[in-house]
């Protein structure tokens, strides 16, 4: 026998945001990222905790790696001004 109630359920939408940076790792003295829908870089900086610039630069690949030499602790890369994500140094 078939049923004919109807059910209405509610899915949570999270909205997938279509540019932002998908990877930060850094190991050996390189910080390796990669981005997703970002097509430029018109400013790409790392900050510490304290909101000191330790590295800033404009003319790099939209994913790859930078030699760094970084001290423990709590740093923010940000992409034009608009995109940032945080990551941990530990030694």
């Amino acid at each position: 026998m078939l049923n004919s109630n109807w059910y209405a359920l509610e899915v949570p939408y999270a909205p997938i945001e279509s540019q932002n940076i998908t990877n930060i790792h850094y190991a050996n003295n390189t910080l390796f990222y990669s981005t997703y829908g970002i097509e430029y870089f018109e400013s790409f900086v790392i900050t510490d905790a304290t909101g000191a610039v330790v590295y800033s630069n404009s003319v790099l690949p939209l994913s790859g790696s930078i030699p760094l030499n970084l001290s423990s602790g709590v740093y923010f890369l940000t992409l034009n001004n608009e995109f940032s994500k945080k990551f941990v140094v530990v030694r």
